[in-house]
């Protein structure tokens, strides 16, 4: 456990595995954007503490637990279970930008052990995945606006409180 090998509480060991900080962002309201402090952990490895954890939801003992991605937007999709406690796969961004529907977890069993028998008898396509192992990944989408346009964002925001200062609505330590 984290606990017992560097002398911290679980709480304390996923806040600071949880913070964005780390990999070099800083907060803004709700958004975060690149930080001008030196990077602590580097992406890929955020990423790995992160993977098969979608935030707001427990974890699931689901054989397919945090491999299972939304076919549209690419998220790892959170187990939800429904009135009679069977497990289906939902994109956490269901609702808010994402039309992916709900899988079940039996179907989703079914569907990879066809799709593993259909492969263990197709040489070509088993070539194919050995050729190129890496053209089925997903470019990495840096969240949040773009450089461009947060720094037009602080221009506005540099230009009011110039205004403010020149209209004597604000003094200098104010304006500092």
């Amino acid at each position: 456990m984290i606990s017992s090998d560097v002398g911290i509480e679980y709480s304390m060991a996923r806040h600071i595995s949880m913070n964005r900080v780390y990999p070099g962002e800083v907060r803004l309201g709700s958004d975060w954007f690149p930080g001008q402090h030196p990077v602590r952990v580097d992406e890929p490895q955020f990423n790995a503490a992160h993977r098969g954890h979608t935030t707001g939801q427990r974890p699931s003992k689901d054989l397919l637990s945090g491999r299972v991605r939304c076919g549209l937007c690419g998220c790892v999709a959170g187990v939800h279970y429904n009135d009679r406690n069977q497990a289906i796969y939902r994109c956490r961004h269901r609702g808010r930008g994402c039309a992916q529907s709900g899988r079940s977890a039996n179907g989703l069993h079914r569907a990879a052990v066809l799709g593993l028998r259909v492969l263990a008898r197709d040489t070509d396509r088993q070539e194919a995945i050995r050729t190129q192992p890496t053209s089925h990944c997903r470019q990495h989408v840096p969240k949040g606006p773009g450089a461009a346009s947060v720094m037009a964002s602080l221009r506005v925001k540099e230009r009011n409180l110039l205004d403010l200062y020149h209209a004597d609505k604000i003094d200098q330590d104010g304006f500092a």
